[in-house]
């Protein structure tokens, strides 16, 4: 294996708001005809990010809840992250909840995360089937999130921004399980990564080939004036042409043109 290319999903290779994917799929076929694999590094569930691949037609292994497991295409795993129940458990035991504005994906149910994100009832109950993490949908002060990262680092947790949650996990991210899913599939191979959100970054900076997807959609960390900050990203990361989808498909294709991703 000469390549992998290892992306976000929401926001990135799906549009933020509609979580379309056709505008990537004139590159997705290349890639595919490449021998090319690609992987799904995501904060979505092993059940979404696999109902996606059948809709893509996308065989690869999977990365899901924000690097905390990679799951192989022999059925094995690579652990990085705790169990969600741990996870609730620690954080009844801080008293997060009476201290922070939040409303935890468990709180929120089926009906509340299909309320929040525009899931169909069936995606948000494959959403709802975590397994190594709580997203929390925020509600306090945007400055509050660091505050929440310092109080849990110490006890081996990692609180990561995506497009609608906080998440909270074990002492993991997508960059380490990208790095994992390498050393393990082809060492060797040109890594290529794209994203479009804080909790993406590390994922870039372990990537010999990364590109940010432009995302202008307001998040937890909103600046002042209600602008989304771009994150502070790896010196060699590039920019895509265009937001979501489509920027994802322009990317790839030129990397396909200019000879940068070879075939397997």
């Amino acid at each position: 294996m000469k390549a992998l290319v290892i992306t976000d999903l929401d926001g990135t290779l799906l549009d933020h708001h509609s979580y379309d994917w056709r505008p990537a799929q004139p590159a997705l076929a290349a890639l595919a005809a490449a021998g090319i694999p690609v992987v799904f590094n995501t904060s979505k569930t092993y059940a979404e990010s696999q109902a996606l691949q059948a809709q893509m037609g996308v065989s690869a292994p999977l990365i899901v809840e924000n690097g905390s497991c990679v799951h192989l295409a022999d059925g094995a795993r690579i652990v990085l992250g705790r169990s969600r129940a741990e996870l609730c458990a620690l954080l009844e035991a801080q008293g997060c909840a009476a201290r922070y504005r939040y409303q935890s994906f468990r709180a929120l149910g089926e009906a509340g995360v299909q309320a929040q994100t525009g899931l169909s009832a069936e995606q948000a109950r494959l959403a709802a089937t975590r397994a190594w993490s709580e997203p929390l949908l925020w509600q306090d002060a945007p400055e509050r999130i660091a505050a929440l990262r310092a109080e849990l680092a110490p006890l081996g947790c990692n609180v990561l921004v995506g497009g609608r949650f906080v998440h909270v996990l074990g002492d993991c991210d997508k960059g380490r399980a990208a790095q994992a899913l390498r050393e393990r599939l082809a060492p060797q191979a040109t890594l290529v990564a794209l994203g479009d959100r804080p909790n993406d970054v590390a994922m870039l900076a372990a990537a010999d080939i990364a590109i940010w997807v432009p995302n202008a959609q307001a998040g937890p960390e909103a600046g002042e004036a209600g602008g989304w900050q771009r994150p502070a990203q790896p010196a060699h990361a590039r920019t895509a042409p265009a937001a979501g989808p489509a920027g994802w498909c322009r990317a790839i294709l030129q990397l396909l043109h200019d000879g940068e991703l070879r075939a397997a």
